[in-house]
């Protein structure tokens, strides 16, 4: 109806597309899932190397992981940053080398992929 139109009770309200985001940095091994960080908006190289430094090796520590160890990520633009490539160095972590356009190999997929049904329900 018509006179139902602004009625709160009757709007079902909706966020569009692209009006902001929030990022969840995580690490796992074999012992668990390790500390995370959520950040606002898109990950770029000084960010991605701040959340490295403040939850990577804490991390490790936690999941009782010793060096040396292979990280995995993928192959997002701020993963191939200089910045990046250079603290991995500069911590003598190893990063295994990750083919172009296989996301269906990376392991956090399929927790993706459970977040987002739990979170439609």
């Amino acid at each position: 109806m018509t006179s139902e139109k602004y009625n709160e009770e009757c709007i079902i309200k909706r966020t569009k597309q692209g009006s902001g985001s929030i990022g969840i940095w995580c690490c796992m091994s074999n012992y668990g899932l390790g500390i995370f960080s959520i950040f606002d908006g898109r990950l770029y190289s000084h960010k991605y190397v701040d959340i490295l430094g403040n939850n990577l090796l804490l991390s490790m520590d936690l999941l009782r992981q010793e060096k040396p160890f292979i990280f995995q990520q993928d192959n997002a633009r701020c993963h191939r940053a200089k910045l990046v490539k250079d603290w991995f160095q500069e911590q003598n972590i190893e990063v295994l080398a990750w083919p172009a356009n296989r996301l269906d190999l990376n392991c956090i997929e399929n927790f993706w992929s459970w977040l987002d049904k739990e979170i439609a329900k």
